[in-house]
């Protein structure tokens, strides 16, 4: 993570809800893409009927300007 420091309501967040998260009808959804077995991409999607936003995009530092965001977002969608 690179909040700095952590922020705990967020964890706690994320934490509370995981099983609704999991759930068939969730609005949110959650991708991670790897490169060679390694996590290096993730975003985070909330759908409605008429719209989809996009948060939490993250490349690893040592694989940006590579497209990979892009990616993610062409499968999100």
């Amino acid at each position: 993570m690179s909040w700095d420091p952590i922020d705990v309501n967020v964890l706690d967040f994320y934490e509370q809800n995981q099983e609704l998260f999991l759930e068939e009808n969730c609005p949110l959804r959650f991708y991670l893409g790897f490169t060679d077995g390694i996590p290096i991409v993730t975003c985070e999607a909330s759908y409605d009927k008429d719209t989809v936003g996009f948060y939490n995009i993250c490349t690893r530092q040592e694989f940006r300007k590579r497209g990979y965001a892009s990616h993610i977002l062409k499968c999100a969608l």
